[in-house]
Order: structure tokens, then C-alpha cells, then sequence
């Protein structure tokens, strides 16, 4: 118990030589410096991800405007579509039945 109580002591002891540490006086210059540039960074990066999902959504719309109008103009013809009358009878329901 006594050997704890003198270790403890030395390490108090120990402390009281210490004395303050003069700072750099630039520090505070180069904080100030560091802060500016990663908030230039983040903004130009947060800039350029919204520009790009723009630009990715512009695209999208573009596409998909440029897709409907080629199927309305440039119809193939020869993919005709069956008439209820002609699918009825593919599928052995004759015209004549009463299918209600």
C-alpha cells in the first residue's frame, strides 16, 4: 500500500516541473486556412453531384421522349395486333357463343 502512495507522489511530483508550451503564432492562421479549404471543397463536390444528376435526369427524360416517339411514328407493320374476334377463335371461342 505504501509502495502505491510513493508512485503516486512521484507522478505529482513529477508534474509540477512542467511548464506551458508557447504556441505557434501562425496556428490560428492555419486552422482558419485548413477550415476554408475543406468548405470550398465540399461545396464545389456538392455542386458538381447535384450537376450531374441534372444532367443524368435531362438525359432520362430525353430518352424516353425520343423512345415513345420512334414506337407512335415508325410503327411495324408487320406485328399486327389480333382483333378480340381472332383472338377468340385462337383460342377456340367461336364467334357465335355466348361467352357472358
Amino acid at each position: 500500500m505504501k509502495n502505491i502512495e510513493d508512485e503516486i507522489r512521484k507522478t505529482m511530483d513529477s508534474l509540477d516541473g512542467l511548464r506551458e508550451v508557447p504556441a505557434n503564432p501562425f496556428l490560428f492562421a492555419k486552422i482558419k486556412n485548413r477550415i476554408a479549404q475543406q468548405n470550398e471543397n465540399s461545396i464545389t463536390t456538392e455542386v458538381w453531384q447535384w450537376t450531374w444528376a441534372k444532367v443524368a435526369t435531362c438525359m432520362l427524360i430525353v430518352g424516353l421522349n425520343i423512345f415513345t416517339i420512334s414506337k407512335m411514328f415508325f410503327k411495324d407493320d408487320s406485328t399486327s395486333t389480333l382483333s378480340m374476334e381472332e383472338f377468340g377463335v385462337s383460342v377456340g371461342i367461336m364467334p357465335t357463343q355466348n361467352v357472358y
